[in-house]
């Protein structure tokens, strides 16, 4: 309880954290509050990680994660393959990431020359930038693709000024998470979910090692936001499921917090997270999730609920204290 009270204090206004009882605790930030049962997001975490490391069910198959995705004929860790997550990672909002990256796979092998940062710079400028617009939408279909285009040009540009266009030598010599983390987001396309997001890849394959990855946020996405309040780990009576991406920032701080209280590495929560959300919820496999008996979405759809699930289901739900609060 001590270790939650001298937290609170140490946020920044902005990011308010308040003890309700002895399981809840609220966050707010802006306008928003969320009540969170850490115990609860604790328990579900160390689930998640556990069965990442041990390809239970839905993780079986890694093939989504970022880290796996290498294009055709370019060897791993090579200098390619990570110019290759370099220009996509930051493009990785708004659609499907797994469309995304085949998509691109099939840009890489046709026209390998984009991914050259000296290409790039000698062949376009502010004034042909609508040229590499098109581009991006042909191969890619991003939802805006001038911007794409921006991103893909000017991080060439500095890749080439600050780190002879290797993205590599962005990792060298520095091991400080949060230094790391502001060299990553000089480059336009990547902040707080992409920026993390693409440490996290390059963390797992090797490129980059750090000391404390704990003092950065974990990437948050959708997925991630409605996993935290479909499993009862998070109640907002602001929240929906149509609502759900104004939530991604304080559900960034909910999850951040939880790995920390759990003594958890939030590089495998994370990436647990982001199996779960593409190959578990948009696809509503949600007999072959391995936290299933938390969520609120299976239980809802399943026909049949056993009195030992349905008690599980009652039982430490942050909905029953916040609801208290609010009568």
């Amino acid at each position: 309880m001590n270790d939650y009270a001298s937290e609170a204090k140490s946020r920044k206004s902005k990011e308010k954290i308040e003890i309700v009882d002895q399981k809840t605790i609220k966050f707010s930030k802006g306008n928003l509050s969320v009540y969170v049962n850490v115990e609860r997001g604790i328990e579900i975490a160390r689930v998640l990680e556990e069965s990442f490391i041990n390809g239970v069910k839905i993780f079986s198959n890694t093939q989504n994660l970022i880290e796996n995705q290498v294009p055709e004929g370019v060897r791993p860790l090579s200098k390619e393959h990570i110019l290759f997550l370099f220009y996509i990672v930051p493009l990785d909002y708004l659609m499907k990431s797994e469309l995304l990256y085949n998509r691109a796979k099939i840009m890489f092998k046709e026209r390998p020359e984009l991914f050259d940062p000296s290409y790039i710079a000698n062949t376009f400028n502010d004034a042909k930038l609508q040229e590499l617009a098109n581009i991006l939408q042909k191969y890619l279909g991003v939802r805006f693709p001038f911007e794409a285009a921006n991103r893909w040009y000017r991080n060439s540009l500095l890749l080439l000024r600050s780190y002879q266009g290797d993205p590599r030598n962005i990792f060298k010599d520095i091991t400080n998470a949060r230094n790391l983390f502001e060299r990553i987001t000089q480059f336009r396309g990547l902040g707080r979910k992409t920026g993390n997001m693409l440490l996290r890849c390059l963390i797992d394959l090797g490129v980059a090692k750090v000391d404390n990855i704990n003092d950065i946020l974990p990437p948050v996405d959708i997925h991630d936001v409605r996993i935290a309040f479909r499993t009862k780990i998070a109640y907002s009576k602001e929240y929906s499921e149509e609502n759900a991406r104004k939530f991604t920032r304080i559900i960034q701080d909910v999850w951040s917090y939880v790995c920390k209280k759990g003594s958890l590495n939030w590089l495998k929560v994370d990436r647990a997270l982001w199996l779960l959300g593409s190959n578990g919820c948009t696809k509503k496999n949600c007999k072959n999730c391995p936290i299933n008996n938390f969520c609120n979405r299976f239980v809802q759809e399943t026909a049949y609920i056993s009195e030992e699930q349905e008690a599980f289901m009652a039982e430490n739900t942050v909905i029953d204290y916040a609801l208290d609060l609010l009568v």
